[in-house]
C-alpha cells in the first residue's frame, strides 16, 4: 500500500492513488474526478472504470457506471459500457425509472419493446406484462404473457379480453374460447371459497349496479345450494335465482327461481305474466293455473285422469239459481258480463277455485281463503244436461201435443 500525505498525489505501483488535498482515491489513475474512481494508470476514462461523483460533477465512464447526477444530487444513473443510462432512480420521490430519465410512476419501463419480464428462471415458463403502444404514446393495451402466449389483455378502451385480442360492441368483458384449448365454448366459473357447503347457500352471484361509492345493487342472478343436505358424496343440487328492485325501493327482491328438480317458479306480487308476439294457431289444451300452488298445468278431459266417474248432479234448477251480471272490473278498468264467484260458489262449488285473498289484493299478509275466479268452460257440462233435461220435457209435452191432436 502507498503512504499518505496531507497535500498533493501519491502514487504506490501504480495501483493506489490517494489525493489527501481533494478527499479523492484513484484506482488505476492519478488524477481521480470524483471521490472513488477505478480507471486506467494513464488516468484516461476506458471500458472497466468505475465513478462515485458527487457535488456538481457528472461521471462520464463507460461500463458499470454509477453515478449522482445534478447539483442537487437527486438522480442516480447506472449507465452500459458505452455509456448510456439504463436505470434512473431519483432520490427525491424515489422513482425508479429504466431508459427514462423522467419515470412518472414508482416503476418506469420504457422503450420500443416496452416489456416487463418476470422469470422463474426458465424461458419457457417466464410471465410478461406488456404495453404494446411502441411509440410510447399512450393508450397502450396491456397484455399477459406467458411465453408469447397471450392469456387476456386490458385493451385501449379498458375492456378485459380473454381468449381474443379484438373485440367490437360494447362489453366490457369479453371471453373467446382458445383453438388450442381442450374446448371450443367459452366459459366462465364462480366457485365458493368453500368445500360442501349448506343448504341455501350462495355458490356465486352476478350483480348488476351503478358507479356509486356506496355500491347500488338494482339486480342480481345467483345461483344457491338446493335441497335438503349440504353438498357432497356425488349430490350437488342447486337452483338459480333472479331479482329485480322495484321502482320506489332500494334492494333487489326475488322475482323468479328455478329449483333444482326444474321448477320455475316466479314471485310476481300481482304484477302480472306477460307473453308478447305470440303466433296464431289453433291449441290442443287449455292453460289451467293453481291459485294455491300456483302451478300451471295444460288441461285435458282424458278418462286417463279421471275416476269416479257419475252423471252430472246439475241441471236446470241449479242454472235458475245462478245470477248472470254486468259489472266494471277495476283491475282492467273494463265493462263484463259474467258471474260473481261469491255468489256461483254457493250453488255450484265446484266451479269455483278458492285461492288466499292475496292472489287479489297483491298483500301477501291477506292469507285468508276467498272465491277467486269461475271456471267457466266447465258451465258447459251443466248447460248440456240443463239442455238435456229440457230437451227431454220438450220430447214428452211433444208427444202428448201429438196424442191429443191425433184423438
Amino acid at each position: 500500500m502507498g503512504k499518505t500525505r496531507q497535500t498533493g498525489n501519491l502514487v504506490s505501483g501504480n495501483i493506489l492513488f490517494s489525493d489527501i488535498t481533494n478527499n479523492r482515491i484513484g484506482i488505476g489513475t492519478s488524477i481521480p474526478n470524483g471521490t472513488l474512481e477505478v480507471g486506467a494508470v494513464s488516468g484516461a476514462v476506458t471500458a472497466g472504470d468505475l465513478t462515485v461523483t458527487t457535488g456538481s460533477t457528472t461521471a462520464t465512464v463507460t461500463l458499470g457506471r454509477l453515478s449522482s447526477t445534478g447539483s442537487d444530487n437527486t438522480i442516480f444513473n447506472i449507465r452500459n459500457r458505452v455509456g448510456t443510462s439504463v436505470l434512473y432512480m431519483n432520490s427525491g420521490d424515489g422513482q425508479l425509472g429504466i431508459n427514462t430519465a423522467t419515470p412518472g410512476a414508482l416503476l418506469d419501463v420504457t422503450g420500443s419493446n416496452g416489456k416487463l419480464l418476470i422469470a422463474n428462471g426458465t424461458a419457457s415458463n417466464s410471465m410478461r406484462f406488456s404495453a404494446q403502444n411502441a411509440t410510447g404514446t399512450g393508450n397502450a393495451a396491456m397484455v399477459f404473457e406467458s411465453w408469447n402466449l397471450e392469456y387476456g389483455r386490458f385493451d385501449t378502451s379498458g375492456r378485459l379480453l380473454v381468449g381474443t385480442a379484438s373485440f367490437t360492441g360494447e362489453a366490457s368483458l369479453a371471453i373467446k374460447a382458445s383453438s388450442a384449448g381442450s374446448g371450443t365454448q367459452a366459459k366462465l366459473i364462480l366457485q365458493r371459497g368453500q368445500a360442501n357447503p349448506a343448504p341455501d347457500l350462495t355458490l356465486g352471484e352476478i350483480l348488476f349496479g351503478d358507479s356509486d361509492a356506496s355500491g347500488h345493487i338494482g339486480a342480481a342472478i345467483a345461483a344457491q345450494v338446493d335441497g335438503g343436505s349440504s353438498w357432497g358424496s356425488g349430490d350437488y343440487p342447486s337452483r338459480l335465482v333472479f331479482s329485480t328492485t322495484a321502482d320506489g325501493a332500494s334492494s333487489p327482491t326475488e322475482r323468479m327461481r328455478i329449483a333444482s328438480d326444474g321448477r320455475l317458479t316466479c314471485d310476481l306480487n300481482n304484477a302480472g305474466f306477460y307473453l308478447l308476439g305470440l303466433g296464431s294457431a289453433a291449441g290442443t289444451n287449455a292453460l289451467r293455473w293453481s291459485s294455491s300452488t300456483g302451478l300451471v298445468t295444460a288441461d285435458t278431459s282424458s278418462r286417463l285422469v279421471k275416476t269416479d266417474v257419475s252423471d252430472c248432479p246439475y241441471g236446470i234448477n241449479e242454472l235458475k239459481l245462478l245470477r248472470p251480471r254486468k259489472y266494471f272490473r277495476t283491475d282492467d278498468s273494463r265493462h263484463e258480463i259474467g258471474f260473481i264467484a261469491d255468489e256461483v260458489i254457493d250453488v255450484m262449488p265446484e266451479f269455483v277455485p278458492v285461492g288466499a285473498k292475496s292472489v287479489i289484493t297483491g298483500n301477501k299478509n291477506d292469507k285468508e281463503l276467498i272465491p277467486v275466479g269461475v271456471n267457466y268452460e266447465k258451465l258447459t257440462a251443466v248447460l248440456t244436461a240443463a239442455l238435456q233435461e229440457a230437451i227431454a220435457k220438450i220430447e214428452t209435452l211433444e208427444a202428448k201435443v201429438a196424442a191429443l191432436a191425433g184423438a
